[in-house]
């Protein structure tokens, strides 16, 4: 078995578990209705992955293409 590399799986896939497809449906529409189901959940997950949490990733992206390019 090969498993996954960071465990325990539920916490790390921060989210419903479901294995038939009318469970899945159910837990969709549920995401769809309600922005806070498995909120704390997923904040939890974002702050151990991610150090910037705003809309400006495009913008470093483009500054460090440009600090790289004017090093040429």
């Amino acid at each position: 078995e090969r498993g996954i590399i960071l465990q325990p799986y539920d916490f790390w896939a921060a989210g419903p578990k479901v294995q038939e497809q009318e469970k899945l449906s159910e837990e969709i529409i549920k995401c769809i209705n309600d922005n806070n189901y498995y909120k704390k959940e997923r904040n939890t997950i974002r702050d151990i992955f991610y150090y910037h949490k705003d809309d400006k990733s495009s913008i470093r992206v483009w500054d460090s293409i440009d600090r790289l390019l004017s090093n040429l």
